[in-house]
């Protein structure tokens, strides 16, 4: 009897009954189709901007129809895509876009398609996407697989112009088949190929650039990032360009291992007559391969507008070399960028680099950040600071400049005659010595909208009182402004500072907090870190005017002349920030 119950218990369910896993695998579906169905919407809300002006599609008899017009961008990056939902959300797109008559970009950016998921999407999209010059499709899972659909889709809308294939897994292989055999493939039409992020190695070089070799290629932006090249690929690329004459106007190449390059680089430049962007940060480069570049740039300086040099060798050689250049007659540079160039500690290396930056007029972008500016380096910062009247962006970040190389850049943009806009100053030693000059900067500059002195060792919370109170009272125009930080050497950021610089980046609002209240009803109230307790010695430091201090807690504490035995505490509640006395 017990076994014939048992048996009861453990039989099979009837067929039409389904098991628990199948009945929540269905849920779970449903859940991420609705899911899917949410976003999409959203991603269409915002990103699909159809034209105010009447439709472009009209009948043969003139009229027009109002409900099918043109939609410019449709952004579907990041809304959880897979390879089982594609064919789903391709369905609900299909729908949505099926009052448009064409789409001009399509981003599929960042979805977990895969080869089969991307076949099923633009297949089923096939009839609205006739039109389109843009197709980015970042880390979607795209394989060498997906190469050969990629190519006919290239020629089968013709009007493509931008093609964005990064960070997925196409090789030397995909690479073939996107190029063609004779390297013919490339529609005339396609004018920005990004490859970065791909391992493409040498092999894949070499058949990107006999497709860059054939008269009929108009490409002018090529992403090649950390795409396996070594020198013999760079090799390859200079020969094409030298064989064709280069429409190349921006070319990618950072994170890449060109160790052993000589004069790859310069023939690249030499022969790119358009080229006014160049990006080789982190490729190991030597001074055999910068000098001959700077060397090539110096004698046709017209048409370079962004350098990127970060991350490789620096020597004294080579920041004479970029002097040269920068004083060079019809010099156009607008940006640079040499961070993390040195970690010598050689105080004059960059002294020549900022001679040639002080003597320059086109650049607005300087970027020396993780280097060693130091002593005469740092002192030769401010001077370009106080002399170079267009440059807009400064980075210092992490340089090892002391309390008396900040206070000398402080006191230079407090003269209000650079034009700087943007300076970043963190992870350097300035600490509380460096506060008077900074106080002065926040009082007087009207022109920089942004600073980032975060880890700078500021330790005592009156100092950084006295620079947001400067900062509240000042005409600056600054809106952006980092000051605590991460790292052990981070300034101190009470509650209390916190709100005392919100308040002092927007003085145009309706409601002041209680620090703005504070500080215009008692002018000459001063700041301290530490509440005295002690009634008569607060009747001694009061004097004749008020005394408002910030306590450990973050409280604020007010005591007036007048009534010594009144404490006025003074806290934010809610988001209209209160004064509670």
């Amino acid at each position: 009897m017990f076994f014939f119950f048992f048996f009861l218990m453990i039989r099979r369910p009837p067929r039409s009954t389904l098991s628990s896993s199948s009945a929540a695998s269905d849920v779970y579906k449903r859940q991420t189709i609705n899911l899917l169905n949410s976003r999409l919407t959203t991603a269409f809300t915002r990103f699909a901007h159809p034209p105010s002006s009447s439709s472009s599609s009209s009948s043969s008899s003139g009229s027009s129809d109002s409900s099918v017009q043109s939609t410019g961008l449709v952004d579907l990056s990041h809304i959880g895509m897979t390879t089982d939902t594609a064919a789903s959300v391709a369905q609900l797109a299909l729908a949505e876009l099926s009052r448009y008559t064409a789409i001009d970009v399509l981003v599929l950016s960042c979805n977990s398609l895969g080869d089969s998921g991307l076949q099923i999407f633009l297949s089923v999209l096939s009839s609205v996407i006739g039109s389109i010059s843009s197709l980015e499709m970042f880390d979607v899972g795209m394989s060498d697989v997906f190469v050969p659909a990629l190519l006919k889709l290239l020629h089968r809308y013709p009007k493509v112009s931008r093609l964005k294939i990064g960070d997925n897994h196409i090789t030397h292989t995909g690479m073939a088949i996107l190029a063609g055999n004779n390297g013919a493939a490339f529609p005339s039409t396609l004018t920005q190929l990004h490859l970065g992020g791909n391992v493409l190695g040498d092999e894949g070089v070499y058949h990107l650039s006999q497709a860059l070799k054939q008269p009929s290629n108009n490409v002018a932006f090529l992403g090649l990032r950390n795409v396996g090249m070594t020198v013999v690929g760079l090799s390859y690329l200079a020969d094409a360009v030298a064989h064709t004459p280069s429409r190349l106007t921006e070319l990618q190449l950072r994170d890449n291992d060109f160790t052993g390059s000589i004069s790859e680089l310069s023939c690249i430049v030499s022969f790119c007559s358009a080229l006014s962007l160049l990006d080789v940060s982190n490729t190991n480069l030597t001074n055999d391969a910068l000098l001959p570049l700077l060397h090539t740039l110096t004698a046709d300086p017209t048409h370079m507008k962004e350098l990127i040099l970060s991350k490789n060798e620096f020597d004294r050689k080579t920041s004479v070399a970029v002097r040269a250049y920068l004083l060079s007659y019809q010099c156009r540079l607008s940006s640079l960028d040499v961070s993390k160039m040195s970690t010598r500690h050689i105080s004059n290396l960059f002294i020549p680099l900022l001679e040639g930056i002080i003597g320059n007029k086109s650049v607005t972008s300087l970027n020396l950040s993780g280097n060693c500016l130091e002593g005469p380096a740092g002192e030769a910062a401010a001077l370009a600071v106080g002399r170079k009247l267009r440059l807009h962006t400064l980075n210092l970040a992490g340089c090892s400049l002391g309390p008396s190389e900040m206070s000398n850049l402080f006191d230079a943009l407090a003269s209000n005659i650079s034009q700087l806009k943007s300076l970043a100053v963190s992870n350097n030693l300035g600490g509380e010595d460096c506060i008077p000059s900074l106080c002065r900067l926040m009082s007087f500059n009207t022109h920089l909208t942004k600073l980032e002195f975060q880890d700078n060792n500021i330790t005592s919370v009156e100092s950084m009182m006295e620079v947001g109170t400067a900062l509240l009272n000042g005409s600056t125009s600054m809106r952006n402004c980092r000051f605590g930080g991460q790292s052990a050497t981070a300034n101190v950021a009470s509650p209390a500072i916190r709100l005392l610089f919100k308040d002092a980046l927007a003085p145009g609002r309706a409601n002041r907090t209680a620090l703005s209240y504070l500080k215009h009803n008692h002018p000459k109230a001063f700041w301290e870190s530490n509440w005295p307790t002690n009634q008569q010695q607060q009747q001694q430091e009061v004097g004749a005017d008020a005394l408002f201090r910030c306590t450990p807690t973050g409280e604020i504490r007010v005591v007036s002349p007048f009534a010594l035995s009144l404490d006025m505490h003074c806290r934010w509640l809610g988001s209209d920030h209160s004064v509670v006395v």
